[in-house]
C-alpha cells in the first residue's frame, strides 16, 4: 500500500521520536555528501518533508555521483508521497528507478499510480517489481487492491459522498466529532483543523502547515413542521447551514498540536489527542482529558493508562456506552506500524486498564477508530486489500466491544484511490448520514471533510391485468399485496388494467404476493421477490439520492365461463387410473380451488371420436371421477365438485393467441370434429385427436360459501383485548418509516391489525411526523377522547369549529402553523 508510513500529524496525529535511522547509507568517516545534500537529510530525518524537499531540489544538481542523486530521487518521492503529492512522488520514483535506486524504486511508483486510480498501470508496474523481488507480499496485495478497486468503482455502492465546501478550508481539516445536545448531536461539530486560524503559530515540518486545533460549528436547519420528536431519526436530506468555524477553547487549544476528539454520552466528558513539541525534540503524543465546566472546559489532563514507556497513542473513540476506549498507537509488541487497541475502565484503581492489541491490525498502520450504535468497528488501514493509500473498513464486534467476524472495505464511493480516513456516522444506530475525511479529487485543502449520505432502495411494481380469454384488459381488479406477514396494501386496476404499487411500500430481501380479484373471473397470483439483488439490478435516481428497482407484470385471469383446459392429464389407454403426471397437472386445479373459496365446478373429461359413443362416455365419466376423488383425498368438500364425462361430445375450439400443440397446423376458431380431422393428413389427425383428449373444468357457481372461523379478518383474531387491556402507546414517524408494513412489523403485528387499530388509515400515507397508534389490544380510551384523526379535506377551521375550540389553540397544542401541516390518518390534541 501506498503509506508504509503515516503521512504527518495530519494523519495520524500520534508522532515518533524526532530522531530516527535516516536512510542516508552514509558512511560517516568518508561523507562526501554536499552540504545542501546534509541539509536535506536531516530534515528528511526529523520527518519534516515539506522542508526537505525544497532543500533536496537544489542538492539534486549539486551532487556528482548517481548514487547520491538516485537516493536523493527517492527521498524526494518519499517526501511528495507523505504529503500527498502523488504525481511528483510517481515521477521521482521512476527517476530514482533509472538511476539505479533499486527495487524499492519500482514499488514505489506501483503504489502511486495506484493512489492516483491508475489501476492497469499500476497491476503492470507491480508485475515489473515481481520480476525484481518475485516473494514480496506486497504484490498481491497491490494487484488484488487495484482489480478490486476497479471494480468496486464500477458497482458503486449505496453512499454518495459530497464536499462541505462551507466546512473546509484552504488547510487540513481532518476530523469531525459530534457534539451537540441528545438528538441533535449532528447540529453541532467538532471540528480538527491546521487552518490559519490554529493558535499555535509555527509551521508544521511535515506539511508545511500551522500546528492543528479544534474548531466548533453550529448547523441550522429550517424549522421543520409538526411537532418535534426527541426520538425523530436524522434526515440525511435537510438542509443544514453552518456558522463560521470558531476556535474551541482557549484552555484546550494550545501552540501544540491538539486534534481527533471523541465525547462521552452525556458530553460532558472529552478525550483528544495532543502531540507535545519541544524544541529540537518531539515528546511524542498522548491522549488528554476534559471535563464540561459551565460553558468552557477545564484544563485538560493526560488519560490514566497503563502505557509503556515512549509509547505515542491517539486518536481515542469511545464505545457508545462508554465503557471502553478504542484508540491508534505505536507500543512495543505491535504488528506493525501504528496498530488498534481497546482498553476498558477501572473503576477501582480509577484509571483505564492495560490495553490490549486488536487482531484486525496489520503490518501496515490502522488508524481513525469509530464506534457505532450498529454494532461496527469503523477504522482506516493501509495494509489490507484497498483502493489506494488508506481506505475505511469495519468489523462487527461482540458484546465485549471484540471485534469479531470478517474485516469489510466500505468500497467506492467512501473510499477513493486517496486517503480515506475517520468516518464518523451520526449517533444512533444507522449509516444514513455522517462524514469522511479524504484528499481525493475535488479535495480544496490538504484533507477535506465530505458528507456521507446512505441513499435508499426503492421498490414499484407497474402491473398489467388482462383476460386469458381475448387478451383484452380488465378494470376493477382488486390486486392484494402481501408477505408472510399479511395483507400490505391493496390496489384497483385501472381502465387499461394497469396498476402500481408505489415507492415506499416494499422492502429488501422480502418476497411478496400479488393477488388478483374480480367478479367473473378466477383469482389469480403473481409472485415479486426483491431478495438476492445487486446493485446492477437496480437504477439510480440522482434527484431523490435513491435506487430504484422497478417490477413491470403482466398477469392474466380467467372468466369463469370459458373452460380451463388442464394439460398433461394422461390415462393409460382405455383405463382410468391417474398417472403420476396427472396428479401434479390437478394439484393446479387445487391451487386455483384453494385461490378461489367461493367456486364449484365441474371437472369435466373427454376423448376423441374413436370408438363407441357409449363406451366413450363412459370412460370419460371414470376418468372424470378419478380426477375429483383426487381432489376430495386433498381436502376439496365434495360439495364443491362434480365429475363430468364429456366422451366425443364437445370437440376443441382452437382459442385465438393459442400459441400450444398444433398451433402451427389449425387457424384460431377452428373446431376438431370429426369430418375435420378425416380431411386433414395423417401426422396432422393424430395431433387433432391428442388435443380432443383433454381434460377441463368449467366453474358452475361463485357463490358457494365457505366455513370462516367467527371474528377473524383473513384469518386473524380481530379481538382487540380484554378490560386489562394496556395503556396504547403511540409513536411519531420518522424517515425510516416508509410503509404500513415496516411499521407493522416494528410492532409486532399485522397490517390488517394496524390499519384496523387506526381507523383503517384510508388515503393515508406514512410519512416523518405522522402519530400512529402501535399498541395492538391497547387501551385508547383517553387518547381518543383528547385527539381527533385528521380525515382527507379537514381543515384547521373546520377542526376547531366541531370541537368548539380556536384555532390558535389548536396551533398552539400541537406545534402546526396552517392545513399544510395536517397529516392525512395522524392525530391532532383537541383539548
Amino acid at each position: 500500500m501506498q503509506q508504509r508510513l503515516i503521512r504527518s500529524l495530519v494523519i495520524l496525529l500520534t508522532a515518533v521520536p524526532l530522531f530516527v535511522s535516516a536512510q542516508t547509507d552514509v558512511n560517516d568517516d568518508q561523507d562526501t555528501r554536499h552540504k545542501l545534500t546534509k541539509k536535506a537529510d536531516a530534515f528528511y530525518d526529523a520527518k519534516e518533508y515539506s522542508l526537505a524537499v525544497e532543500v533536496y531540489d537544489k542538492a539534486y544538481s549539486k551532487e556528482k555521483d548517481r548514487s547520491q542523486k538516485a537516493r536523493i530521487a527517492y527521498n524526494t518521492a518519499e517526501c511528495y508521497r507523505y504529503v500527498g503529492d502523488y504525481k511528483r512522488a510517481e515521477g521521482n520514483y521512476k527517476k530514482a528507478s533509472k538511476l539505479g535506486f533499486g527495487a524499492l524504486a519500482d514499488l514505489g511508483a506501483a503504489d502511486m499510480l495506484q493512489a492516483q486510480g491508475e489501476y492497469e498501470d499500476a497491476i503492470a508496474a507491480y508485475e515489473v517489481y515481481r520480476t525484481l523481488v518475485p516473494d514480496d507480499p506486497r504484490i498481491e496485495i497491490g494487484i488484488n487492491s487495484c482489480r478490486q478497486a476497479a471494480t468496486w468503482v464500477v458497482q458503486g455502492s449505496l453512499f454518495s459522498v459530497d464536499n462541505i465546501r462551507a466546512l473546509n478550508s484552504k488547510q487540513a481539516d481532518y476530523a469531525v466529532a459530534f457534539a451537540g445536545r441528545r438528538g441533535q448531536e449532528d447540529m453541532t461539530l467538532i471540528v480538527s483543523s491546521m487552518r490559519e486560524d490554529a493558535k499555535g503559530k509555527r509551521e508544521d515540518g511535515w506539511m508545511g502547515e500551522r500546528f492543528s486545533d479544534l474548531f466548533i460549528t453550529e448547523g441550522m436547519e429550517p424549522k421543520r413542521k409538526g411537532r418535534p420528536s426527541r426520538n425523530a431519526e436524522p434526515d440525511p436530506n435537510k438542509e443544514v447551514t453552518w456558522t463560521d468555524l470558531e476556535s474551541l477553547s482557549d484552555v484546550i487549544n494550545t501552540k501544540d498540536h491538539e486534534g481527533v476528539v471523541t465525547f462521552d454520552s452525556r458530553m460532558r466528558t472529552m478525550y483528544f489527542t495532543k502531540c507535545v513539541q519541544v524544541k529540537n525534540m518531539q515528546m511524542g503524543c498522548a491522549i488528554y482529558s476534559s471535563r464540561k465546566m459551565g460553558q468552557d472546559w477545564a484544563e485538560a489532563e493526560p488519560v490514566a493508562m497503563a502505557l509503556d514507556s515512549g509509547a505515542s497513542v491517539g486518536h481515542p473513540a469511545l464505545s457508545p456506552n462508554d465503557e471502553i476506549l478504542y484508540f491508534s498507537g505505536e507500543m512495543p509488541g505491535g504488528k506493525g506500524g501504528k496498530d488498534l487497541y481497546m482498553t476498558t475502565y477501572n473503576r477501582r484503581k480509577r484509571m483505564w486498564d492495560t490495553p490490549i492489541n486488536l487482531d484486525i491490525n496489520t503490518r501496515g498502520d490502522e488508524l481513525y477508530p469509530f464506534a457505532h450504535g450498529d454494532g461496527y468497528l469503523y477504522f482506516s488501514s493501509n495494509g489490507r486489500v484497498g483502493m489506494g493509500g488508506l481506505d475505511v473498513y469495519r468489523v462487527r464486534v461482540d458484546e465485549e466491544g471484540r471485534p469479531t467476524g470478517e474485516v469489510e472495505n466500505m468500497q467506492s464511493p467512501i473510499n477513493s484511490e486517496a486517503d480515506d480516513i475517520a468516518l464518523r456516522w451520526t449517533p444512533g444506530d444507522n449509516t444514513l448520514k455522517g462524514y469522511v475525511i479524504s484528499n481525493r479529487k475535488g479535495t480544496r485543502g490538504g484533507y477535506d471533510i465530505w458528507e456521507v449520505n446512505e441513499w435508499q432502495k426503492e421498490y414499484e411494481v407497474l402491473g398489467t391485468v388482462t383476460s386469458t380469454k381475448d387478451g383484452s384488459p380488465i378494470e376493477g381488479v382488486q390486486v392484494e399485496v402481501s408477505d408472510k406477514d399479511g395483507v400490505l396494501l391493496t390496489l384497483t386496476s385501472d381502465a387499461q388494467g394497469r396498476f402500481q404499487v408505489p415507492k415506499g411500500e416494499m422492502m429488501e430481501g422480502v418476497k411478496y404476493k400479488i393477488n388478483l380479484t374480480r367478479k367473473r373471473y378466477l383469482n389469480a397470483i403473481g409472485d415479486v421477490s426483491t431478495e438476492g439483488l445487486v446493485l446492477a439490478d437496480y437504477t439510480r435516481n440522482n434527484q431523490e439520492r435513491e435506487f430504484i428497482k422497478q417490477f413491470n407484470l403482466n398477469l392474466t385471469m380467467d372468466p369463469i365461463e370459458i373452460p380451463i383446459v388442464l394439460p398433461n392429464v394422461f390415462f393409460d389407454l382405455a383405463k382410468a387410473d391417474l398417472r403420476d403426471a396427472s396428479k401434479v397437472a390437478l394439484d393446479t386445479v387445487y391451487n386455483i380451488l384453494q385461490r378461489n373459496p367461493n367456486i364449484t365446478i365441474g371437472l369435466r373429461s373427454h376423448t376423441d371420436y374413436r370408438d363407441t359413443d357409449a363406451r366413450n362416455l363412459e370412460l370419460s365419466q371414470k376418468r372424470a371421477d378419478s380426477c375429483v376423488a383426487y381432489l376430495i383425498k386433498r381436502g376439496i368438500p365434495a360439495d364443491r365438485l362434480t365429475a363430468r364425462g364429456m366422451g366425443e361430445s364437445e370437440p376443441f375450439v382452437i382459442p385465438n393467441d393459442y400459441s400450444g400443440l398444433g398451433s402451427d397446423l389449425f387457424a384460431a376458431g377452428t373446431t376438431l370434429t370429426e369430418a375435420f380431422i378425416k380431411s386433414q393428413k395423417s401426422s396432422s389427425q393424430e395431433i387433432a385427436n391428442q388435443l380432443n383428449r383433454r381434460t377441463d373444468f368449467l366453474v358452475l357457481s361463485d357463490d358457494y360459501e365457505p366455513a370462516v372461523a367467527e371474528n377473524s379478518v383473513d384469518g386473524e383474531s380481530t379481538s382487540q383485548g380484554t378490560a386489562d387491556a394496556p395503556i396504547g402507546e403511540t409513536v411519531e414517524l420518522g424517515p425510516s418509516d416508509r410503509s404500513i408494513g415496516i411499521i407493522a412489523r416494528k410492532y409486532k403485528m399485522s397490517v390488517v391489525q394496524l390499519r384496523q387499530l387506526n381507523g383503517g388509515l384510508s388515503g393515508a400515507r406514512p410519512m416523518p411526523g405522522m402519530i400512529m397508534k402501535v399498541t395492538w389490544g391497547g387501551d385508547y380510551t383517553e387518547f381518543d377522547a383528547e385527539h381527533h384523526q385528521i380525515k382527507r379535506g379537514d381543515t384547521l377551521k373546520g377542526i376547531a369549529e366541531a370541537y368548539g375550540i380556536s384555532q390558535r389553540d389548536l396551533k398552539d397544542w400541537n406545534d402546526i402553523r396552517n392545513d399544510r401541516d395536517l397529516i392525512v390518518g395522524s392525530y391532532l390534541k383537541i383539548k
